[in-house]
């Protein structure tokens, strides 16, 4: 396995919601998207975190955000079947359902007490890591469902905040496969989109009329630096100086940006 820097930051406080927080209500098309919003960001920080156990990185408790990260999906899930019964929600719901089970059982699998192989472990990442975008696609159907339901006109600045969110774990999540050393081939160029994916995201945020207020501008900004911060460690990552606490802290930081622009535009 390639080296690298384990850096571990004691005084960093986990970015995470309680672990009871998984029994989610939504009532209204607008919570829906922001909740599916966000869920296609812990799909890519679900992939990051087994990473993370795969490679024995031990920064904010990997298996417990794991655990988190799995449980609020179920509800996000059981919530958006409770509050929306139709035939074009159920069909999405059935085929994300479809494409999880085979995902979460080797997630789980790596919060066994009895640790899969570090082979089979990564047998298991490249697995995740070809197989969630079936439910990622499921729920960009169901968003796109409730964004037309809510007639929300500001979709352009809307989207661009939840691919932020999105982007930042998605490279969090290859940055921690690559550390790995795993044989995926598809690994840098997923990076590369991801990155700009990001920077694309930020200029539509940049031209949006959010942007004229001082606060959201500061969001921006925030998220911005850590897309700047992702390049500077790709670089040292090739040089195989590895820091995998930082891209957590990274991706948790645009993540936490972007989470909040999303309220703004939502309360418009």
């Amino acid at each position: 396995m390639r080296s690298f820097v384990r850096v571990m930051w004691g005084g960093i406080v986990l970015l995470l919601l309680p672990l009871g927080a998984q029994a989610v209500e939504i009532k209204t098309p607008l919570q829906a998207v922001q909740a599916l919003g966000h869920e296609m960001s812990e799909m890519r920080h679900m992939l990051e975190t087994f990473a993370m156990i795969g490679t024995g990185v031990r920064f904010r408790l990997p298996k417990e955000q794991l655990k988190h990260s799995v449980a609020l999906y179920e509800g996000v899930i059981a919530a958006m079947e409770k509050g929306f019964p139709d035939p074009a929600i159920r069909k999405q719901i059935a085929i994300g359902r479809k494409g999880w089970a085979p995902v979460k059982k080797a997630l789980e699998a790596s919060l066994k007490e009895n640790k899969p192989s570090p082979e089979a472990m990564k047998k298991g990442a490249i697995f995740i890591h070809g197989n969630i975008r079936t439910t990622i696609k499921a729920m960009e159907a169901m968003k796109a469902i409730m964004l037309h339901r809510a007639k929300f006109k500001e979709i352009k600045p809307l989207n661009a905040a939840i691919e932020v969110d999105a982007s930042a774990r998605r490279l969090s999540a290859h940055y921690a496969m690559w550390m790995w050393d795993l044989p995926d081939p598809t690994i840098e160029a997923h990076w590369k989109k991801g990155a700009e994916i990001y920077a694309k995201s930020l200029k539509i945020l940049d031209a949006s009329p959010f942007a004229a207020d001082p606060a959201f501008r500061a969001l921006i900004d925030m998220a911005r630096t850590q897309l700047s911060l992702f390049g500077m460690m790709h670089t040292m990552g090739e040089h195989k100086r590895f820091t995998p606490a930082l891209a957590q802290t990274r991706a948790a930081k645009a993540s936490q940006a972007a989470l909040k622009m999303i309220e703004v535009i939502l309360a418009k």
